[in-house]
C-alpha cells in the first residue's frame, strides 16, 4: 500500500508538471498533508546496558518494613531525595563497613531520626524567636519574602485561613514549608504527616498570619478560665458571678451627666433617686456580692455605695462640688476599654460591655 500511495502522488506530480492535469485534486493536497504511512524497517530492539545499583534492593526492603519509606517525589521535584533512598543509601554505607544488615539498618534509622529531630528543634526555635523578635525575626531581612508575607496578613486579617479555599491555603502553607522553613517537596509530604510537626507549623502560622478570630475565641476562652478559677477560689457560683442586667454605656453616660449637674441625689425626685438606685443594684453589683452569706443589709449598702463612689466620684463624701468632670463619650470609653483589654460590643444599637 505504501509503495502504490508514493507511485499514486509521483503520477499525479508529473501530470501537474506536464500540464495533463491543470488543477490539484483535492485528494492530492490531502495526501501531500498526510503522507502514506511507509513502515518501519529499523530494528526496535536494541541492546540495554544494565547497571546494578548496589542500595535499590535495600531500599525495596525499607520500603517493605516501614511505609514512610516508601514516599515518591513528584517528577518535577525529582533532584528531591526520598528520605527511603537518603536510609537505603546510609544502610549500603554501614554494611560496606562491616555491619550487618540489620545492624546497618538500625544504624541508619537513627540517622534518619537525627535528622528529622533536628528539622523540628529547628522549626521550634523559629516559633521561640518569632514570640520574643516579632518583626525582628532574622528571616524577614529577606525583602521578596517579606512582602509575600505582608500581602497575605493583609488578607488574612479579615478573613479566617479556614474559610480560604484550598488553593490558598496550599500557597500559604507552600510559602511557609519551602522560604520560611527552607522544607523540601519530600520533606513537606513527610512532615505533615507528621502530628508533632502539624503542631508545631500550625503554631508558626498562627504566629505569622494572627487570625482575628481565633484571637478573639481564644482571649474568651482564658477569659472564661480565669473567671471560673476566681470563682472557686472564693466559694462563688459561677453563675452569681455577673450582674443581673447588661452594662449598657449610654446609660452610664446619661447617669454621669445627671450627677454632673446635680451631685446631691437627695435633691432629685423620689422617682429619679429608686431609679438610679436600682440601675446601680441591677447593672454594677455583682448578684454574688449582694447574696453572699454573712452580709446583711449595712454591708450590702457600703458595697453599694463603694460601686456608687468609683463610677461617679462626684459623689465621694467631701467631693469638692464646684469641680467638672469630663463627661465620658461611647468612643472615649470604648477607647478606655479597648487599652485595657475589657470586651464590648453593639446590642440593641447601644454599646454593651462585659464587666467580668
Amino acid at each position: 500500500m505504501a509503495r502504490r500511495g508514493g507511485n499514486i502522488m509521483r503520477s499525479i506530480r508529473i501530470q501537474l508538471k506536464t500540464g495533463f492535469m491543470r488543477e490539484e485534486p483535492e485528494e492530492y493536497l490531502f495526501m501531500k498533508r498526510y503522507p502514506p504511512i511507509r513502515r518501519d524497517s529499523q530494528n526496535k530492539f536494541f541492546k540495554v546496558n544494565a547497571e546494578k545499583v548496589p542500595y535499590l534492593d535495600l531500599l525495596e526492603k525499607a520500603a517493605a518494613r516501614n511505609p514512610l519509606y516508601s514516599d515518591r517525589v513528584y517528577p518535577a521535584y525529582w533532584q528531591d531525595e526520598p528520605v527511603g533512598l537518603t536510609l537505603a543509601k546510609k544502610q549500603y554505607q554501614f554494611i560496606q563497613n562491616g555491619d550487618s544488615e540489620d545492624e546497618a539498618y538500625r544504624k541508619a534509622e537513627l540517622y534518619i531520626d537525627e535528622l528529622e529531630n533536628k528539622s523540628y528543634v529547628e522549626l521550634k526555635k523559629i516559633n521561640s524567636v518569632l514570640a520574643e523578635a516579632g518583626a525582628k525575626a532574622p528571616f524577614l531581612n529577606d525583602e521578596a519574602l517579606l512582602q509575600e508575607i505582608l500581602q497575605w496578613q493583609a488578607l488574612l486579617k479579615n478573613v479566617p485561613y479556614k474559610t480560604l479555599s484550598l488553593a490558598d491555603q496550599g500557597e500559604v502553607d507552600f510559602l511557609l514549608q519551602t522560604k520560611v522553613l527552607k522544607w523540601k517537596e519530600g520533606d513537606r509530604e513527610r512532615r505533615m504527616k507528621d502530628p508533632m510537626f502539624v503542631a508545631q507549623f500550625e503554631q508558626l502560622r498562627a504566629t505569622i498570619f494572627p487570625n482575628p478570630y481565633e484571637v478573639v475565641k481564644e482571649a474568651k476562652k482564658k477569659a472564661t478560665l480565669a473567671k471560673r478559677q476566681f470563682c472557686e477560689e472564693f466559694g462563688v457560683k459561677y453563675e452569681q458571678a455577673k450582674p443581673e442586667f447588661p452594662f449598657y454605656v449610654q446609660d452610664y453616660i446619661k447617669w454621669f451627666t445627671k450627677l454632673q449637674k446635680e451631685p446631691d441625689t437627695y435633691q432629685w425626685r423620689m422617682e429619679d433617686r429608686s431609679i438610679f438606685s436600682n440601675w446601680i443594684i441591677d447593672t454594677l453589683a455583682l448578684k454574688c456580692e449582694l447574696n453572699a452569706r454573712g452580709k446583711g443589709p449595712k454591708e450590702n449598702q457600703a458595697y453599694l455605695n463603694l460601686l456608687k463612689y468609683q463610677f461617679f466620684p462626684m459623689t465621694r463624701p467631701g467631693a469638692d462640688p464646684t469641680r467638672k468632670y469630663e463627661t465620658p463619650t461611647v468612643d472615649g470609653l470604648r477607647r478606655v476599654l479597648f487599652e485595657n483589654e475589657i470586651g464590648y460590643k453593639r446590642q440593641n444599637s447601644m454599646v454593651f460591655v462585659r464587666r467580668f
